[in-house]
């Protein structure tokens, strides 16, 4: 994650601190990463990522995964939703733009689980990372996917 993370202290420490928080929280409530790869924790510290250190890009990624196309996400890889998504609004702001390059460069050169890797995937932790940073848009009840829930967990989606 190196890579997709600025080099200032400040926002390493909020990557890492943050992350330890989500995964505690995860640990207690008795979800586990699933056998298909991309992990669900490397996928959870790419969104983390995102949201910790790209804000451009960040609103970006949540318009996308919460917009018109958000019926089809497990049709469709991240790449090719976010390259969909280039005349939207959000995808106009040159920050965005430089974001999704880097982030686009540097799922390719992961390979294939991460170039293919289902938009649901991400769309699946966009709440319960998101939750945990301030740069999560909260979803409308009209839009807002299903929640992954645990039951008696504080998981569950709010919108």
């Amino acid at each position: 994650m190196g890579s997709l993370l600025s080099s200032s202290p400040r926002t390493i420490k909020r990557f890492v601190n943050t992350y330890r928080l989500l995964n505690v929280t995860l640990k207690q409530a008795g979800l586990d990463d699933t056998d298909l790869l991309p992990r669900d924790s490397e996928i959870r510290m790419l969104l983390l990522a995102v949201l910790v250190d790209m804000p451009a890009l960040s609103r970006r990624l949540q318009a996308a995964l919460r917009g018109p196309r958000a019926a089809n996400l497990a049709l469709i890889s991240l790449i090719e939703l976010m390259d969909a998504t280039k005349n939207d609004p959000d995808a106009q702001n040159a920050d965005a733009v430089a974001e999704w390059a880097t982030v686009s460069r540097w799922l390719k050169e992961r390979g294939k689980h991460w170039s293919t890797m289902p938009a649901s995937r991400v769309s699946e932790w966009l709440d319960p990372v998101g939750r945990y940073t301030f740069n999560l848009r909260r979803a409308t009840p009209n839009n807002a996917g299903p929640p992954r829930s645990v039951e008696g967990s504080t998981l569950t989606s709010r919108s």
